[in-house]
């Protein structure tokens, strides 16, 4: 049932159906072409993100296959690409001598940097939080079958102890490790430098020289809480915004959190907020955002890296908050990056010179171009090799 043809393939890439994956399955094989084998924990089905990778379908309790569990041995390295708690009982399980390399991307391992994730919701957002908190202690029946099973499947684990299974972590940006490391100061894995997808081949395929065309105002990434809308609306609201649209990505998330937002941001800005439901191929959403020249995030943590990326390619002013992991990544590499606190009328209409864009855009180049990715990747693959000799 299980694996793959292992004397071709060197490393196995365990991954999800997300719209990271093709750029991630691309620079792979540009790398090291023929040795990545890519799986998915499910049944088969139709995917909704993954177009161009080869994938194979495992069972959802994969981890429990003596057989699966024994073919791990045959590659250089495991990949996880998120950690999952699927992931964390697979490294629980598998035998000292496999190696894995975790490629993460924020969400899977900020529980470990600031435990209570409502320490990254801001006051509103907090506080709506708590409505829903309610709502969600009725629990289904589905739910509630679940809790009894899982005991009987997965093995205890404390996430703290088991991430020190793995050789080697590639956080979205080094600001994160730095955080790990003063959260955990036990954590083992080394830090190694990688991100999905290229400027040229992801990001801004077909908007190399492209700028941005309108007055309009992009918030957040996502329905998520950690956007904290509701407290980034309530910056706008003190602002006058003209006939200037605010665009709001939720076509991802916590859905019932997305209605709530949507709900808010129609209130507040009446027919000029435009949320963004439903999935766009990513031409079709630069060619949307580019209308906007203010970009607010009201994240605590390191999120959106992707929108943020673009969005400063094309000449956008963004606003991050200055206790955001990404504010402190920026700003000291220098780029013109603005503090949330100091949106207003002044800074909302300010343009960057064509200067500052282009030291925006050089600094992006020196960490998302197509050549800088692809060394990355190579460095990537040489340390997982090495791996085995350290055994």
């Amino acid at each position: 049932m299980f694996l793959i043809n292992v004397e071709q393939n060197m490393f196995l890439h365990i991954v999800h159906d997300e719209k990271f994956i093709d750029a991630a399955y691309r620079i792979f094989e540009e790398a090291s072409p023929g040795e990545n084998a890519f799986i998915l924990f499910s049944e088969k089905k139709p995917l909704r993100y993954i177009k161009k990778t080869p994938i194979q379908f495992v069972g959802r309790f994969a981890f429990l296959n003596r057989n699966f569990l024994n073919s791990l041995k045959n590659y250089e390295a495991i990949f996880f690409h998120f950690l999952t708690e699927q992931d964390m009982q697979l490294l629980a399980r598998a035998d000292k001598s496999v190696k894995f390399v975790w490629i993460g991307w924020g969400a899977d391992y900020y529980d470990l940097i600031v435990g209570d994730r409502t320490k990254l919701f801001k006051q509103k957002t907090l506080a709506f939080y708590g409505t829903q908190l309610i709502d969600d202690q009725k629990q289904t029946m589905k739910s509630k079958l679940k809790k009894i099973i899982k005991p009987l499947i997965y093995k205890n684990i404390d996430k703290r102890d088991i991430v020190n299974r793995i050789s080697y972590f590639a956080p979205v940006i080094d600001e994160d490790y730095l955080l790990l490391q003063q959260a955990l100061p036990d954590f083992r894995p080394a830090y190694l430098s990688w991100n999905y997808g290229t400027l040229e081949d992801d990001m801004l395929k077909g908007f190399g020289g492209s700028m941005v065309g309108g007055n309009n105002i992009l918030v957040g990434n996502s329905a998520s809480y950690e956007n904290n809308h509701l407290d980034v609306f309530a910056i706008l609201s003190n602002v006058h915004l003209g006939f200037r649209k605010v665009l709001c990505p939720l076509s991802y998330g916590d859905q019932q959190y997305g209605e709530a937002v949507v709900k808010e941001g129609e209130k507040i800005f009446g027919n000029n907020f435009v949320p963004i439901r439903n999935f766009m191929p990513i031409k079709e959403y630069v060619s949307l955002v580019s209308s906007c020249s203010s970009v607010l995030m009201g994240h605590l943590r390191q999120q959106a890296v992707g929108n943020i990326i673009i969005m400063m390619y094309l000449g956008a002013k963004i606003f991050l908050d200055k206790r955001n992991p990404v504010y402190n990544f920026f700003n000291k590499k220098c780029a013109i990056i603005f503090n949330l606190d100091d949106f207003n009328a002044e800074t909302l209409n300010k343009e960057l010179t064509l200067e500052e864009i282009e030291t925006n855009r050089q600094i992006l180049k020196n960490h998302w171009s197509r050549d800088i990715i692809l060394e990355k990747t190579k460095t990537l693959i040489a340390s997982a090799k090495g791996l085995r000799d350290e055994t």
